[in-house]
């Protein structure tokens, strides 16, 4: 068996562990569940079979780069602030082309302190901060307003490097290094109260909210400029369904867990839906809860399907995992069932797990040292109660 698709792996860890593989099985949606459990275990860096992973999976990268774009300070004109008050006002209107500061950090240049800009609508005079003013009322204060906390793309699982910066401050157009740290350190080396102009220098997780992870840079520049970074995303779910399909070329599979670009095959009882080949790899598209289309290639166009087929079609996500190490959910899934079954072979199959995990982890490495990357191990998940755990532990910036 090639081990191709989530289907193939489900059928011969059923068959590995004596059930049927007819659908019969009591195992069939426990098997399905561990196969995904699994794989989304690899890309968060699971140990589960005590092997050492968190790796930078070359194979599970995004295959474009995130892109950030690091704003100007804004520093036109004066504010008016008043001791005791939230409310305060530029003198000089900001054109609605710059957008909210909302979230941009101000700094009055002959004082001390550095509030939050906690409301500001675009175009507007009024912000609010986000504590009383402190200080002296003056009704002409020069003042640096400035954004350091920059949100990433959605479903991230972990960085893999440091962050490439492009600019003419850095250089023409030459890319910089922005390194990482943990939070603890980088408040201590760079309190808001010190931050000045420049290329960043080092960047720290802040926060992660429903995947979408926030970072603090240590400087904001005194131009725009381009930051990419390198990223896995969340593994996409295993998933195996049945559906239907219609002339509209529409597919319909009940909260079927599909993205947009995932790889899939279909496979039938009987006949397939006309357009529709068996050992092709297609690509989901226009993808909701329960409907998709599926195209030849990457956001290409869906598939012209003339007919609806007879029997029961089943499609199958195929795991970004190489092949060669596809396997290792299998020999998991198999450890599993066996566990549940009291079965003295689920020792076998953890061993073969262990064996295959390091086998990839081996490749993977060598692969980094072939392709000279500068990669580490960050990884940015919260924990499995929503807590979260220690920066400095769940970042290692580890660079080989």
């Amino acid at each position: 068996m090639n081990f191709e698709t989530a289907l193939d792996l489900k059928l011969a860890a059923l068959e590995r562990s004596g059930e049927l593989t007819d659908g019969t099985s009591d195992y069939d949606s426990i098997c399905e569940e561990q196969l995904d459990a699994m794989y989304r275990a690899l890309f968060a860096g699971g140990n589960e079979f005590n092997v050492d992973l968190g790796e930078a999976w070359e194979w599970a990268k995004n295959p474009t780069p995130g892109l950030l774009k690091l704003v100007a300070p804004y520093e036109t004109g004066s504010c008016i602030v008043t001791l005791g008050s939230t409310s305060a006002t530029f003198n000089t209107t900001p054109s609605s082309s710059l957008g909210s500061f909302a979230d941009w950090f101000i700094r009055f240049n002959s004082r001390t302190s550095v509030y939050r800009i906690s409301a500001h609508t675009s175009g507007a005079a009024g912000f609010t901060l986000d504590q009383e003013y402190l200080e002296a009322t003056s009704s002409s204060l020069a003042f640096t307003a400035f954004k350091i906390d920059y949100d990433l793309t959605t479903n991230i699982e972990r960085l893999t490097q440091a962050m490439r910066v492009f600019g003419t401050e850095v250089g023409n157009d030459r890319p910089g290094a922005i390194e990482g740290t943990d939070l603890s350190s980088f408040d201590q080396h760079y309190p808001r109260s010190h931050v000045r102009a420049g290329v960043p220098q080092k960047f720290a997780l802040l926060k992660e909210l429903n995947g979408l992870p926030t970072v603090r840079f240590s400087q904001f520049p005194s131009e725009s400029l381009r930051v990419e970074y390198e990223y896995i995303p969340v593994a996409e779910k295993l998933a195996i369904k049945t559906f239907t399909a219609a002339t509209t070329d529409v597919c319909t599979a009940a909260n079927h867990g599909f993205r947009d670009g995932t790889q899939v095959k279909v496979v039938t009882t009987s006949a397939l839906p006309t357009g529709l080949i068996l050992e092709t790899v297609y690509y989901i598209r226009d993808s909701a809860l329960d409907t998709f289309k599926l195209a030849a290639t990457s956001g290409g166009t869906a598939i012209d399907i003339t007919g609806v087929g007879t029997g029961t079609h089943t499609i199958s996500a195929i795991p970004k995992i190489p092949r060669a190490f596809r396997k290792v959910l299998m020999y998991a899934a198999s450890h599993f069932i066996l566990v549940d079954k009291s079965d003295s072979r689920s020792d076998y199959f953890h061993r073969q797990t262990q064996a295959t995990l390091q086998a990839l982890v081996t490749a993977n490495r060598k692969m980094k040292r072939q392709i000279s990357t500068n990669k580490g191990r960050m990884l940015t998940r919260l924990d499995a109660r929503g807590g979260t755990p220690s920066l400095y532990d769940r970042i290692p910036w580890i660079y080989n």
